[in-house]
């Protein structure tokens, strides 16, 4: 069916940053057809008219860096150095047994607060529980179908032991701890790609799947090698906590992945966070941006600046909006 709306302030984030006022936009089921004022209806065989007056019609916002699993302690702990507060928040020693329904609702109540300001895509690096059920991880790809949202969404994984993962950690803790330590139940680094591997062949579309190593740091090199390989391979991003403090490892993750060297350029600019720096590397040569600093360019969305850590995309004709709600994919541009 083709729609418009009419008479409203229409901020396009065009090359020439144009604001329209009493503009009108003109869509064909989920494609835009035109923008501009006074747009004529008989020709474009326009069928239902929605009145635009006094409200503004901008593309969606971007959320860069979430994570959904997060959702159900928000308020619970103060602000505490990094190293301090994951062991707070979610003991080693312990385990979430988070339900489908539980990785399901929380995911939801996340789009819904998301949706209401005005974000439609979101980049959601999830933990899905020790080890990653596939049902928990299904029920988190569904929520965001249901959502009607445009998202990329990972099992967050790290091969290396919990003690090695902090800087002299494993020679402050007694060999009690570190005896209950080797027990937890681990996903091998060979099992963890064969499950991205499966996601990421079936998860390519408005929801699709990306990959999150969490970070250098975290991972050994023969991991991180293996990530970047099948990052090539499928031709799907990865998300990486690359310069989260301390990161010692991080120049040797830039050489190992093809992230430095002529023509291999995927990563630019970091974001100072309350945990530190974010970046977002993407394979296959394309530059990636970090949380809100750099230009992102990836398939589904541009972005050209950042409000409070959010990315706006650009409105333009024959832009593609994604489905059931807001967003657009730059990529059936015709």
């Amino acid at each position: 069916m083709k729609w418009m709306i009419q008479g409203a302030t229409i901020m396009t984030q065009d090359d020439d940053d144009r604001w329209l006022e009493n503009g009108d936009i003109a869509v064909d089921g989920e494609r835009i057809l035109a923008i501009g004022h006074r747009l004529p209806e008989d020709s474009l065989g326009v069928e239902k008219v929605i009145d635009g007056r006094n409200k503004l019609v901008m593309p969606g916002l971007i959320n860069a860096h979430h994570h959904s699993h997060d959702r159900f302690d928000k308020g619970r702990l103060d602000n505490l150095p990094l190293e301090v507060w994951q062991v707070v928040y979610n003991s080693p020693l312990g385990r979430r047994d988070w339900t489908p329904m539980e990785c399901y609702l929380r995911t939801i109540l996340n789009g819904m607060e998301m949706l209401k300001i005005g974000t439609t895509t979101v980049i959601d690096d999830v933990i899905h529980g020790v080890p990653p059920l596939k049902e928990n991880i299904d029920a988190v790809f569904q929520a965001y179908q249901d959502l009607g949202m445009r998202a990329l969404v990972s099992s967050y994984y790290s091969d290396k032991p919990f003690a090695h993962t902090i800087p002299y950690l494993e020679n402050l803790l007694p060999d009690r701890l570190k005896s209950d330590l080797a027990l937890i139940p681990r996903v091998s680094p060979d099992e963890m790609i064969k499950i991205w591997q499966h996601y990421g062949e079936n998860w390519r579309d408005r929801v699709r799947f990306i990959i999150s190593p969490s970070a250098p740091q975290r991972c050994t090199d023969d991991f991180l090698k293996k990530t970047w390989k099948l990052s090539n391979d499928l031709d799907i991003p990865v998300t990486v906590h690359v310069s989260l403090p301390p990161a010692p490892r991080t120049p040797w993750f830039a050489r190992a992945c093809g992230l430095a060297g002529p023509g291999a350029a995927k990563a630019q600019g970091h974001q100072r966070e309350a945990g530190g720096r974010t970046a977002r590397v993407r394979g296959q040569g394309q530059d990636a941006s970090a949380c809100g600093r750099a230009q992102q360019r990836q398939p589904g969305f541009r972005a050209r600046r950042q409000r409070r850590g959010h990315r706006r995309q650009r409105l333009h004709p024959h832009h593609r909006l994604s489905s059931d709600r807001g967003g657009y994919d730059r990529s059936h541009h015709r």
